[in-house]
């Protein structure tokens, strides 16, 4: 549970209730709402592949997202109204089983801030449990609060260097040895150049 959330009465009563009839369970989340409104998509996602990467920045998810092939980085193409599987969750709100973490452990020390949600996310499917999306149970998230959206461009800048550094180190440890040499050698020139641009130009 993140400091720049809101819990509404009764929510996480109905999350360890919905644990309890879900026993594949080994975490869930539930609708995260934004502070307009919206959904926010990080409470439903899919692993950040290369492809499900390249197809959310190159956008193509945003005019497409009933289209699997463009939008498995958030899996917009499912039902966002009934419960289902993700493979991921925000590190926002979601609860884990007990028995899940001491099978795989804790959340790893080497992510600082960003990344460590989707890496103990990976790793719990990795164990062949299941992770679900409950929308009937909501919480505010006043996103991006603590960094990347911050008044202070330094913190920002900072922050935002997180974010891509742990990228990097998610697709290390998990994916490096998964993909051929020249789609590993794409991401990482990717990830020096989103570096190279925040540090030019802070974007």
């Amino acid at each position: 549970l993140n400091s720049d959330t809101e819990v509404e009465p009764n929510a996480i009563r109905s999350m360890i209730e919905f644990m309890d009839t879900h026993p594949k369970a080994g975490a869930a989340t539930c609708k995260l709402l934004l502070m307009d409104g919206t959904m926010d998509p990080a409470c439903h996602r899919g692993l950040p592949t290369p492809w499900n990467a390249c197809m959310y920045y190159a956008k193509l998810e945003k005019l497409f997202p009933k289209v699997q092939l463009f939008s498995g980085y958030h899996q917009l193409y499912k039902d966002l109204s009934t419960m289902h599987e993700v493979d991921c969750i925000s590190g926002a709100f979601f609860l884990v089983r007990r028995e899940v973490v001491e099978t795989i452990g804790l959340l790893d020390e080497d992510y600082f801030m960003y990344g460590e949600d989707i890496d103990w996310a990976y790793r719990i499917k990795k164990a062949d449990w299941q992770i679900w999306f409950n929308p009937n149970v909501i919480v505010l998230h006043k996103k991006k609060q603590s960094g990347r959206s911050h008044s202070n461009r330094e913190r920002r800048t900072r922050t935002q260097t997180f974010f891509i550094t742990y990228n990097k180190l998610f697709y290390t440890k998990h994916y490096e040895k998964k993909y051929p040499w020249f789609i590993t050698w794409l991401v990482y020139r990717t990830f020096d150049l989103q570096l190279l641009l925040l540090k030019l130009f802070g974007i």
